[in-house]
C-alpha cells in the first residue's frame, strides 16, 4: 500500500502512451509470439514473408486482443477507421514476429530441447496442477506437442536478440532524473491519508430496533479499542466491511472524496495513530484510525524512480529493436495483399 498513490499518476501516464502507442503506431517486433494458438493457418493468405504465408484469421485474432483489451479500460465501440488502423498494425507486427522468427532459426542452440522440457516443467509447477496444465492449453487451442515448440520459439528469439546485443538496455541516472524533471506535472499529487476502519452496517430498511443495536455494538467495539484493545483484531472479527476485513481495515491511502463526505472530514482531522469516535455514514456506522498522510505535492523522485527506470529501458529496447527489425525487412521479401 505504501507506493500505491505515489505510483497511480505514473501508471496511468503510460497507459495512456501505450494507449496511443496500440491506436496509431506500428509496434515492433516482440521477442515471443505470445504463444498463440496453432489454427491460425486457416482463410485467406494476407502476406508472405520470404515465400511463408500469414493468413486472415491470424491478423483477425490480433486485432480482436487488442480490441478486447481497450474494451477492459472502458472503451466502447469502434470506428471503421480505428478497426482498419488496428487490422494495419496488427499485419505489420505480425511480418516483424515473422522475420525475427526467420532470423532466429540460424541461431545454434545445442540444449534447445532441454531448455524447452525445463521451461515446460517451470509452467507446470507454477499452475500447480496437471488440470490447471490442461485448462492453460485449452484456453489457448494448443497441446503440449505445439507448447513445446512455441517456447522453442521463444528460446531461440531471446538468444537471437542477445546475440545482437537486444536483451538489455542501461539507463543513467541523468536519463531518470531528465524524465522526471521533464514531465513533473504527471507526478503530482493531492493530500491523502492512509486508514483504518470498522463498519458496522445498517441497512436501509432497518428499523430502530436494529439501528439502537448497531449503534450499541459499534460503541461496544469503540470502549474496547480505547481500553488497549488491537484495532486491526478487532476490524478482523467484527467489521462488516467486507473489502477491508481480513486485512485489518486497512483501506489504503484515500483521496477526498473517495468516501462519503463525513467520512473524509473526520479521517482528514484526525492526527497519525488517532481513532475517530462512532460516526455515520449511508452505509452505517464507522469507526477509523489514521495511520499515515502524505501532504499534497510532487511524488518524490525515489518512489518512483523504479518504473521510470522500467518504462525507459523498454523504451530504449523497443527502438533498438525497430531499427533492427526495419534492416531486416529491407532484406527480405514481404508481399502484402
Amino acid at each position: 500500500m505504501q507506493n500505491k498513490i505515489a505510483t497511480n499518476h505514473f501508471l496511468f501516464f503510460l497507459f495512456c502512451l501505450a494507449l496511443i502507442s496500440a491506436l496509431i503506431l506500428p509496434q515492433s517486433a516482440t521477442c515471443s509470439d505470445e504463444a498463440r494458438p496453432f489454427d491460425d493457418n486457416s482463410g485467406n493468405i494476407v502476406a508472405r514473408v520470404n515465400g511463408k504465408p500469414i493468413y486472415e484469421t491470424r491478423v483477425t485474432r490480433e486485432v480482436d486482443k487488442q480490441l478486447q483489451k481497450f474494451g477492459r479500460h472502458g472503451m466502447r465501440g469502434t470506428r471503421p477507421d480505428l478497426e482498419k488502423r488496428l487490422r494495419k498494425n496488427a499485419l505489420n507486427r505480425i511480418i516483424d514476429r515473422e522475420i525475427f522468427v526467420q532470423a532466429s532459426q540460424k541461431v545454434v542452440i545445442p540444449d534447445i530441447d532441454k531448455r524447452a522440457r525445463e521451461k515446460l516443467e517451470s509452467m507446470k509447477t507454477d499452475l500447480t496442477s496437471e488440470e490447471k496444465f490442461q485448462q492453460y492449453l485449452k484456453a489457448r487451442g494448443m497441446t503440449a506437442k505445439t507448447l513445446m515448440i512455441s517456447m522453442k520459439k521463444d528460446i531461440r528469439m531471446n538468444e537471437y536478440l542477445k546475440s545482437r546485443g537486444l536483451a538489455d538496455s542501461h539507463v543513467s541516472e541523468e536519463e531518470t532524473r531528465g524524465f522526471y524533471d521533464q514531465r513533473k506535472e504527471v507526478f503530482k499529487r493531492k493530500e491523502s491519508v492512509m486508514v483504518s476502519h470498522i463498519l458496522v452496517r445498517v441497512t436501509k430498511d432497518a428499523d430502530k430496533e436494529d439501528i439502537d443495536r448497531a449503534r450499541q455494538r459499534v460503541e461496544d467495539l469503540r470502549r474496547r479499542i480505547a481500553a488497549g484493545k488491537d484495532f486491526a483484531e478487532i476490524a478482523k472479527k467484527h467489521s462488516d466491511c467486507i473489502r477491508t476485513k481480513q486485512t485489518g481495515g486497512d483501506l489504503g491511502y484515500i483521496k477526498r472524496g473517495f468516501m462519503p463526505p463525513k467520512f473524509d472530514e473526520v479521517a482528514f482531522s484526525l492526527k497519525m495513530g488517532q481513532v475517530s469516535e462512532v460516526i455515520e455514514t449511508q452505509f452505517g456506522y464507522h469507526i477509523i484510525r489514521a495511520v499515515d498522510k502524505k501532504p499534497a505535492g510532487y511524488v518524490p523522485l525515489e518512489d518512483v524512480k523504479d518504473f521510470i527506470n522500467k518504462y525507459l529501458q523498454r523504451e530504449a529496447l523497443r527502438k533498438e529493436i525497430a531499427l533492427h527489425t526495419q534492416k531486416l525487412r529491407q532484406k527480405a521479401k514481404i508481399e502484402v495483399f
